[in-house]
């Protein structure tokens, strides 16, 4: 039975790399689930948890109607999210290259690349 277990074992990961799928592992991103086309832009959603309606960032957005709360940035570079339209609010948020946010916690209504500045 010992052997049958690893023959299978082995058997799946010869035809996962042939393939070239990837078997989920306890490190995987939640992220993986949420319904992003793998394009270098932002996914941002309506809703929390990648729910809602997807919009796809691929510029700065001074004003984003209607407004986002969650987001998953694939791009090389961070962008900030801010609370106001015209990179304004007291609320922001940075999210780093490839980094998924479930939740912002406010309403997103603007965003642009780069860090985030203080003021």
């Amino acid at each position: 039975m010992k052997n049958l277990s690893r023959r299978t074992a082995m058997v799946v990961a010869v035809l996962t790399a042939a393939t070239g799928l990837a078997l989920p592992t306890a490190n995987a991103h939640t992220a993986e689930s949420y319904p992003c086309p793998r394009v270098v832009g932002v996914c941002v959603w309506t809703e929390p948890g990648g729910q809602g309606d997807l919009r796809l960032l691929w510029d700065d957005t001074p004003y984003i109607v209607p407004p986002v709360r969650s987001a998953q940035n694939q791009t090389p570079e961070p962008w900030c999210f801010y609370n106001a339209p015209g990179y304004q609010g007291y609320e922001r948020r940075e999210v780093a290259r490839n980094e998924t946010v479930a939740d912002f916690g406010f309403d997103v209504l603007s965003a642009k690349r780069g860090p985030c500045q203080w003021e």
